[in-house]
């Protein structure tokens, strides 16, 4: 079966013109396309008994015998009478289809090889033929009715192939019965055809710009063009795995991905027999050159990247081959937003003891409440009754706690949930201290005596503060992303936060979790009992217990701009493209914050299986919906409406610094944000962003020195890395060994014969030896092993020569060593042979 006339067409440049086809009228003006094996010895037969059974089969095997009656009513003349004929004829090597060979497709009946090897030729084995599809579309495109080219599948297998790729189906689930050649051809098909189309926009493109994520050894990068007509185009290069997680692999594997772009028919699989694989280099460069900008991760490793990439640091870190740059006109480097300001719900608060004690001991902790209730069924069915008993005005469908410990924002979610059902999480915590005697009620009658207003309160704020921040990260998470409307949103999240923890202290008055919990405590609803003992939390009346918890969220405040300040620098060109801004530019911008809902603050996977309740929300006599996602849309408007009504956001965050609540911890986070920023602001000038400046190049030119030291240190670490595969790999240099000569322990034919074909002698003086080929070369003979580490010899296995596997030795000289040797007399007398040796290695010349 042939694939080859349904892959694309390789660009104009790379198309070898075809003869025109040629008109036939009668079939014995038919010419044959393919060889027929004429030229090419092979097995004989009797062409005359051949002949004389064609003969007799002729009204058996007429042309159009194959196809139904309306289709040959609508033949022309010429093809009418090509239909009456026969297909099958002799060659002098077998039986010869011409439809077939004329279509070029692949087989004996093509080659005209068919039936050479069979003893008893009949008539069905050549029926069996023309009933293939194979040959009924080689048919229909000699007699030029409409249909596909021969020997490529259906348009429907294609298109079904794709829908089950498409829909997340592997290979072995896109076929009906059992995965096949068929199904892989067609797949690799549909692949080549999307890269032809990826290929001709990155010949238009005038600028270029990638995406590059890696995760768990598998590295994807996608591609943005535009063309100088102003046509954008964006879709995915491809995907490598295991491909390494150092830098200069990472760039390897870059350059793989574009190299395996730029060559069209490139690894195809088994059975395919269409042109062979063509590098296109010439479009391969001008890829790298018109590569302008490069989004990553802002880990170490593809930060190093990317600077290796763009030739600011040593290429040689890629490899020892390597002499240009992959992407030598790269002009920035675009960290992965969605990251980075995940840094602002990451970082700030754990400067904090007393909120990162808060966190842990409610959320985070092995022994914390959240965690405690989301892994116990039996304590999570007592939440659930609790719940359920109560009838909370957000309803009773809150089960879920679940969390990514390693995702901070989607802690949001259940420290929300704990807030909201407080009531209820406290009841279910005194149920366990009462119906319990192990651990677990031990530690929850802790919790529970140590539970403060102030814990209560602090947390209330840290979770209005992390609702606000992850707006920004869900805005920037999103494929739609305006870029021009960012600095817009990160102003809006800098006026809301000030209005919330600034002076005005909004957060007390506006709808969210800290007006919740203060409703709480003044109501008197946060009650419980413990060890007999009766305890209700109220609303502290104390003004510096309020400046103390607001103080703690000023300094938050404060490391959360210097996160800002460096994961979104003014100078560089996403911050520019504010500019292009449509939205009205004012000082109280307005985030979108009604869209988001509380599964939004949460890790978990798309629904897959539609709800049967869809659309239908349980109603609340106002007509808002009574549930938490309405909830913390209602606070969100909240925030947005009172921020409107404040005349002054500024806040001058300087004084927290002064509190009692900065620490030495906030300073060092200060530090390390500023020194962050310090390496940003010269990583733009070396990329021309940014003018170096007198205060700067001293600090320029201090980086440039480190960095080299650094790529000596890591190109001895990746040599080093290469060296210890190779060990493991048995690999003989015949190229380096030509011309060398070698001592053999136990001399056979075959081994000489072995080493003559690769242009190696045999010698019996062992100092005259390049090399030593040894029985064992893990114990070599005594004075092989003397000789070959003083002089620096080759020892090799006997079976490594004969292709057998083996071990292969390449001892250092020792004689070449920088020391000084005594050797005693009695050393000299005792051990006269070994003395020998050493003399004897020591008075060769170099």
């Amino acid at each position: 079966m042939s694939f080859s006339h349904c892959l694309p067409a390789l660009p104009k440049e790379e198309i070898t013109p075809k003869p025109k086809k040629r008109k036939e009228k009668r079939l014995s003006d038919i010419k044959l396309d393919k060889p027929t094996g004429d030229d090419e010895p092979v097995t004989k037969v009797d062409t005359a008994a051949l002949a004389k059974k064609v003969r007799d089969w002729q009204k058996n095997t007429v042309m159009g015998s194959c196809l139904d009656g309306s289709t040959l009513e609508h033949l022309g003349v010429a093809e009418k009478t090509l239909s009456e004929e026969s297909w099958l004829a002799v060659s002098k090597t077998g039986l010869l289809c011409i439809p077939c060979n004329r279509a070029s497709l692949n087989g004996a009946w093509s080659d005209g090889t068919a039936g050479s090897d069979v003893k008893d030729l009949r008539l069905w084995f050549v029926t069996k033929h023309a009933k293939s599809k194979s040959h009924v579309q080689a048919v229909k495109q000699m007699l030029k009715v409409n249909a596909g080219p021969a020997g490529a599948p259906a348009l429907s297998e294609f298109e079904d192939v794709l829908d089950q790729l498409q829909s997340g189906s592997s290979l072995r689930g896109t076929s009906k019965s059992s995965f096949s050649d068929k199904v892989a051809l067609i797949a690799w098909s549909l692949q080549e055809a999307a890269l032809c189309e990826i290929r001709e926009h990155l010949r238009n493109a005038q600028t270029l710009s990638l995406t590059r994520d890696a995760r768990r050894q598998r590295l994807l990068i996608r591609f943005g063009s535009c063309d100088g007509k102003g046509n954008s185009h964006a879709g995915i290069l491809g995907l490598v795995r295991d491909f390494g997680d150092n830098a200069g692999e990472i760039v390897k594997a870059t350059r793989h991905i574009l190299k395996r772009v730029c060559t069209s028919w490139g690894a195809p699989p088994r059975w395919y027999h269409g042109p062979p694989a063509y590098f296109n280099e010439e479009l391969f460069n001008y890829v790298r050159e018109h590569i302008e900008l490069l989004t990553t991760d802002a880990a170490a490793n593809e930060i190093l990247a990317s600077n290796i990439g763009a030739g600011h640091r040593s290429s040689k870190l890629e490899g020892d081959t390597v002499e240009t740059a992959l992407t030598p006109n790269l002009k920035m480097i675009g960290r992965d937003k969605a990251h980075s300001f995940r840094r602002l719900m990451t970082r700030p608060f754990k400067c904090d003891e007393y909120l990162d004690s808060i966190v842990d001991e409610f959320v985070t902790a092995k022994s914390s409440v959240v965690q405690r209730l989301h892994n116990s069924w039996d304590l999570k069915r007592i939440l659930t009754e609790e719940i359920e008993a109560a009838d909370p005005e957000l309803g009773t469908n809150m089960k879920s706690l679940r969390a990514a410990k390693h995702r901070f924002e989607s802690l949001a979610a259940p420290m929300g949930r704990c807030i909201l059902y407080l009531p209820q999480f406290l009841k279910t915590m005194q149920r366990i201290c009462e119906s319990r005697a192990d651990n677990i009620a031990t530690e929850t009658k802790a919790f529970l005596q140590g539970l403060t207003a102030e814990k209560l309160l602090q947390l209330s704020l840290l979770a209005d503060g992390l609702d606000e921040t992850m707006l920004l990260v869900r805005i920037v998470d999103a494929e739609s992303v305006d870029v021009a409307s960012l600095p817009l949103d990160i102003q809006a999240l800098v006026d809301r936060l000030h209005g919330l923890f600034g002076p005005d202290r909004l957060a007390l008055t506006t709808p969210g979790y800290t007006k919740y919990m203060t409703d709480l405590l003044q109501q008197g609803n946060v009650s419980y009992i413990v060890k007999g003992q009766v305890h209700r939390l109220r609303l502290p009346n104390a003004a510096a217990t309020m400046d103390r918890l607001f103080h703690r969220m000023g300094c938050w405040m404060k490391l959360v701009m210097e996160v800002l300040r460096t994961e979104w620098p003014d100078y560089t060109l996403f911050a520019s493209l504010g500019i292009f801004g449509l939205a009205k530019t004012t000082a109280k911008t307005t985030m979108a914050v009604t869209e988001f809902s509380v599964d939004d603050t949460t890790s978990g996977r798309d629904r897959t299986d539609e709800r049967i309740d869809k659309g239908l929300k349980r109603q609340t006599p106002d007509g808002e919906p009574n549930t938490i996602q309405a909830w913390l849309r209602k606070r969100r408007r909240g925030v947005d409406h009172a921020i409107q009504s404040v005349e002054n956001l500024d806040w001058d965050l300087e004084g927290v610094e002064q509190s009692a609540e900065w620490s030495e911890w906030h300073e060092g986070e200060k530090q390390f944000q500023k020194d962050k920023q310090m390496k940003l602001r010269l990583e733009a000038i070396e990329f021309g962003t940014l003018d170096l400046t007198d205060d700067l190049r001293d600090e320029f030119m201090k980086r440039k020195d480190v960095d080299a030291l650094n790529d000596k240190k890591l190109i001895a670490d990746r040599k080093r890395r290469e060296r210890a595969s190779q060990k493991t790999k048995l690999t003989l240099d015949w190229e380096a060994w030509s011309g060398m000569s070698f001592w053999v322990e136990s001399q056979t034919p075959e081994l000489l014969r072995r080493l003559a074909e690769h242009n190696l002698s045999v010698t019996t003086d062992r100092w005259m030896a390049d090399g030593f080929v040894v029985q064992d070369a893990a114990e070599p003979p005594e004075r092989v092993r003397w000789i070959g580490s003083l002089m620096g010899k080759v020892v090799v296995d006997s079976s490594a020569i004969q292709g057998k596997g083996g071990l292969l030795l390449y001892f250092k000289p020792a004689r070449k060593n920088k020391m000084k040797l005594h050797i005693t007399r009695d050393f000299k007398d005792s051990h006269r042979a070994i003395f020998n040796l050493i003399n004897r290695a020591l008075l060769l010349p170099n």
